[in-house]
Order: structure tokens, then C-alpha cells, then sequence
């Protein structure tokens, strides 16, 4: 068992704290990802740990497609 197990095995509720306003705010203007107009491309803070997790990954799914290939 690692310790991601260890821990996942402790949180029986999990509770969801709101975002603050004044976090909503920082995200918005400084790391909300926004198109060359300005309009919001990630709807939420969600959708943005969804774009960058996908983007941190690719890397890892092209290399295993290249090296299943051979």
C-alpha cells in the first residue's frame, strides 16, 4: 500500500470548501486561460486542472504511442 492509499483510506466525507471571491477573482484575471479576443476558454477552475493535467500528459501518450509502434 503507498501512501495515496494510506490517505485516501482516512477521508471517509470529503467536503468541498467554496472558492472564495477574491480566489475567483485571482484565477480569472491571472491564470484562466483566455483566447487572443479575451473571451474565457476554461469555464471554471475544473476545466482548467482538466486542460493542464491533459496537456502534462501528452508527452507520456506520445512516447508510449512511438515506442509501441516499434
Amino acid at each position: 500500500m503507498n501512501t495515496v492509499d494510506k490517505l485516501d483510506s482516512r477521508v471517509e466525507n470529503p467536503v468541498e470548501v467554496p472558492l472564495q471571491t477574491a480566489s475567483q477573482d485571482i484565477w480569472q484575471q491571472k491564470y484562466q486561460l483566455k483566447d487572443r479576443l479575451g473571451k474565457p476558454v476554461d469555464k471554471d477552475i475544473d476545466h482548467c486542472y482538466q486542460r493542464i493535467a491533459g496537456a502534462l500528459s501528452e508527452p507520456e501518450s506520445r512516447s508510449a504511442t512511438s515506442s509501441s509502434s516499434t
